[in-house]
């Protein structure tokens, strides 16, 4: 497979995948996709995802950009693998997710960074300008890390949900 994929539905990206694309660009809306884990080394761009229960599992060295995740909203809409010891970098730029975001580390975790750039979390609502009011608050726990030499720069990290933070997904 080529290092770089056009997908346009759930089974092209599942099969992209697991056939060792490296950019992965969404192409449009992909609905009704089970939960993915996103390989090492892997980038997903573009396009929404709309999950019928939990979202994706980040695992190393991963990026998202220019990318709509959707869950329940009281779904993990984005998670990280939190049973590797270095999850290298790990990049949202221009995310935006209804649905919880969790990336957190525990004592197996021993290095990693979490760079977030204009990352968004909104709530589903027919209301636009609720949601564009509650966007501009800032929530520092969106992204979370325990250790002092995980760096997790949290510029621009935006929340329009006033839940509380998740429950990490089993």
């Amino acid at each position: 497979m080529t290092d770089e994929v056009r997908v346009a539905n759930g089974a092209e990206l599942t099969h992209a995948l697991a056939n060792g694309a490296t950019t992965v660009e969404i192409l449009g809306t992909i609905t009704g996709t089970p939960s993915l884990t996103v390989p090492p080394r892997v980038s997903l761009r573009g396009g929404t995802l709309g999950f019928k229960a939990k979202g994706l599992k980040l695992t190393s060295n991963n990026s998202l950009s220019d990318v709509r995740v959707v869950t329940a909203e009281s779904e993990a809409a984005i998670v990280n693998d939190i049973s590797i010891a270095d999850f290298g970098t790990l990049a949202l730029a221009n995310v935006t997710t209804i649905g919880q975001i969790y990336l957190v580390t525990n004592d197996q975790i021993q290095a990693g960074r979490i760079i977030a750039d204009h990352v968004t979390l909104r709530r589903p609502t027919s209301r636009a300008s609720s949601i564009d009011r509650t966007a501009t608050e800032e929530r520092d726990e969106t992204i979370r890390h325990r250790p002092a030499d995980l760096g997790a720069p949290r510029r621009a990290v935006r929340d329009a949900s006033s839940q509380p933070p998740p429950r990490r997904p089993e």
